[in-house]
Order: structure tokens, then C-alpha cells, then sequence
């Protein structure tokens, strides 16, 4: 016998679609505000959801949206006044999977909801998970049942933050370890989420020392979009800042060369980071081979939606705001330019401990880093002469026209090495 969630504020209309899809051998829960459907989501399974678009407490679309991101993959049919086609886009863009407009039968509503539930039932059989003990870990990503799951060994959730969960993982076909990157369902708009595929499998194509190879991409049976790529031993970059507060200027120095490599490489691909932070860049243990910088996550961040991101915001640690040029524009295509600030101010961190500007709410960052210039790195550290290599590459890169900055990671590399030659003949 399937079970329902029916959730309406019109008592009236609820009892009658109760007292029928009842009568039709429907296990049915009728729940009148979002509250009460909300609750019922997070301690009952249903076969399917039928849910008022505007509900008195928490509009419908909401609690879809929420129970989406949340990993929900019922089935849902939204019951609206709402008629124009926009509503409809934005109700499916939730995560909708039927849509029927007030006022309606009863019949017509049992006849989506067989409708419906027949597409669930003729589903293939879910393929078997790689591994064994790993059920834990595969329900925690919410990967039972998946193709990813049968084609990747799910061996252990590594973290989580605002956007997505990182889960380390074994390549069968290649016997190695990896790193699977699985974002929160509805973080991507569809347009963004097509971009997401060519930017992904573009930099399946790139191979740099200091770039995380991408091994895989797609998207879920439960709408998660997903990246696989090497698995690095080691911390990031954010790990060693916070230990140590000042990087020695050679060890900064020769990070960030090598992180200039990885950019460039990436650049001539067409493909801009847009999201270059102390985070995304990864220190393998082992310490200084020319490959012991690894940056990740090309591509990728930048995609997700404003409006998607407030969904999540678990992790409130991670900042951006600092990184960000001061020209950018998150509805238009990221630019080599982003990169370049982001590279300055990610060295001027690691020289002085402490971030260009700082200020408890992200608009006044913004604001700060357009209207406010740059005290040098000098003015923070005694062993950097003012107006050195040093204070004048982070000013250049850092510069609030894009014009005036660096126009390549190249260019930036080529004074860093410059820097870091100096820096050897002092000592």
C-alpha cells in the first residue's frame, strides 16, 4: 500500500483528498502548515509527497527545496493557484516532479499520483555498492543505491562545508585511491549545471604537476552533482596558514609558484578557478618536489547559485568574500582576472597572517577592497623591505583594475621567481 503526504492549509480540500485517495488503498498522512510536513519528512519515509505551494508558516516550494538539499528523493506533485509558467519553472526547479493547478478533481490528482508512483516501480533494480562494512558511509552521502556507488569503493567521508561533502574513495579500474566531491542537490541551476559537465570534463583533459587530476564526473540518481579526482595525503594550504600565522617568505614564495603553474595550465584551457582560496589548495606530505602543491576544484565553485547556497550554511569558517575581485560579477562567466586577486591576496595572507581586509559582514569586505587600498606586506613583517619585489608583485596583483594587474598567473610566476632568487642571495 503506498504512502502519502498530503500537505494543505484548506482543511476542507484536505479531508476530501484524504477521505478519497483512502478509499483508493492510499496510506494517507494529511498534515495542514510546513511545519508539521517538515517534521513528518524528517521521521517518516513516503512513497510520495503532494504539497501546497502556499502554505500559512513555510511556503511549499520551500520545504521541497530544503528537502532536496537535504537528500530527499521522494517523488512530489506541488498543488498551486499559481498558474503562469515561470511558477511552474521554479516549482520543478525545486525539485518538483508533477505539477497540478487549483482548482482541480480529485480523479485528476489519483490519476498523477499512479502515474507517478508506476515510473517509480518500473525503476531498474539499484546496482550493487562496491565494498563491504561501508554502509555507513554510503547512507551518511546518501549514495545507497547509486551508480556511483557501484563504480567507486566509498571508503570514508572526509569533510563537509556549505556546498558539497568530500568523500575518499577507491578506483577499482585504476587500484588507487581517490576523491570524490559530492555537491548538495539544487546547488546548480540548470543552465550552470551544463556548465558544470564541459567545465569538469574540460579539466579531465588538462595534466599538471600541480593540479589534482580529474578522473570522472556526472550527476546522481538523486540530482547530486559529483567529481572524482586524486586523492592527496597531506592538509590545506588553510591547515599549515592557521598553524603557523606566517609562512617563511620562501616557503610562501615557492607555494604560490607552483600554484601560478597550475592556474596557467588551467587558463590555456579556457577554464578560470574562480574560486582560489586557501582551501582549494592542497599540501602533499612529503614535502618539496615540484609537485607537492596540488589545486583543486577548477571551475566549479563559482557555478553555484546565490539563491542555492543560503540553503547551506553549515560551515560559516569558510570565507570568500576576501578573495574576491573587486569588479567580479557572479552572473557572468569568470574571468582570468578573479584568479589573479585571489593569488595576491592568498600571498599576502600567507606573508602577514591576516587577510587585506576583514570585517564581520561580506558586503563590507566588498566595500573595503573597492574603495580602500592595500597597506603593502612590508607594513606587517620586518624581513620585507618596503617597496622590495615582494611588496610590489602582491600590490600588482591585488590592484583594483583588472588592467593594471598581473594579465597572466605567468606573469606573476615569472616576479615571484624573481623575488625568490633575491631572497637565496640575501641569505
Amino acid at each position: 500500500m503506498p504512502r502519502l503526504l498530503i500537505v494543505d492549509d484548506d482543511r476542507g480540500l484536505l479531508a476530501l483528498l484524504e477521505d478519497w485517495l483512502t478509499s483508493e488503498k492510499h496510506e494517507v498522512t494529511a498534515v495542514h502548515n510546513g511545519t508539521a510536513a517538515w517534521n513528518q519528512l524528517e521521521t517518516q519515509e513516503y512513497d510520495l509527497i503532494v504539497m501546497d505551494w502556499d502554505l500559512p508558516d513555510v511556503p511549499g516550494i520551500d520545504i521541497v527545496t530544503r528537502f532536496r538539499a537535504a537528500g530527499g528523493i521522494t517523488p512530489v506533485i506541488m498543488l498551486t493557484g499559481h498558474t503562469s509558467v515561470a511558477d511552474k519553472e521554479a516549482g520543478l526547479d525545486a525539485g518538483a516532479n508533477d505539477y497540478l493547478t487549483k482548482p482541480f478533481h480529485a480523479k485528476e490528482l489519483s490519476a498523477r499520483i499512479r502515474a507517478v508512483l508506476r515510473t517509480q516501480s518500473a525503476r531498474p533494480p539499484a546496482p550493487k555498492a562496491l565494498g563491504e562494512g561501508n554502509e555507513e558511509v554510503l547512507r551518511a552521502a546518501n549514495l545507497v543505491g547509486t551508480a556511483l556507488a557501484a563504480r567507486y569503493e566509498i571508503l570514508d567521508v572526509i569533510g563537509s562545508g556549505s556546498t558539497a561533502m568530500v568523500l575518499k574513495a577507491r578506483h577499482p579500474a585504476l587500484d588507487r585511491l581517490v576523491a570524490v566531491k559530492l555537491f548538495f542537490p539544487g546547488l546548480f541551476a540548470r543552465d550552470r549545471l551544463e556548465r558544470f559537465k564541459w567545465e569538469v570534463r574540460t579539466m579531465s583533459e588538462v595534466h599538471h604537476d600541480n593540479i589534482a587530476t580529474v578522473y570522472d564526473c556526472g550527476v546522481t540518481e538523486r540530482e547530486q552533482p559529483y567529481l572524482v579526482m586524486d586523492y592527496v595525503r597531506g592538509e590545506a594550504l588553510r591547515e599549515r596558514m592557521a598553524r603557523e600565522k606566517q609562512l617563511q617568505l620562501s616557503t610562501a614564495i615557492t607555494i604560490l609558484i607552483q600554484v601560478c603553474w597550475g592556474v596557467q595550465q588551467a587558463h590555456d584551457k579556457g577554464i578560470v578557478h574562480g574560486d582560489l582560496r586557501p582551501e582549494n589548495i592542497l599540501l602533499q606530505e612529503g614535502g618539496e618536489r615540484a609537485d607537492w602543491v596540488k589545486v583543486v576544484d577548477f571551475g566549479v565553485a563559482w557555478l553555484v547559485t546565490p539563491s542555492s547556497l543560503r540553503l547551506k550554511r553549515a560551515d560559516t569558517s569558510i570565507r570568500t568574500a576576501e578573495y574576491r575581485a573587486p569588479e567580479r560579477d557572479d552572473g557572468a562567466i569568470a574571468v582570468i582576472g578573479w584568479d589573479i586577486y585571489a593569488l595576491g591576496v592568498m600571498l599576502y595572507e600567507m606573508l602577514t597572517g591576516r587577510l587585506p581586509f576583514e570585517a564581520a559582514a561580506d558586503v563590507f569586505v566588498i566595500i573595503s577592497a573597492m574603495l580602500e587600498n592595500i597597506e603593502p606586506p612590508s607594513s606587517h613583517r620586518q624581513d620585507i623591505a618596503p617597496g622590495s619585489t615582494i611588496d610590489q608583485l602582491v600590490l600588482k596583483a591585488t590592484e583594483k583594475s583588472p588592467e593594471l594587474r598581473y594579465q597572466t598567473a605567468a606573469e606573476l610566476r615569472v616576479d615571484l621567481e624573481k623575488a625568490l632568487s633575491e631572497l637565496m642571495q640575501r641569505q
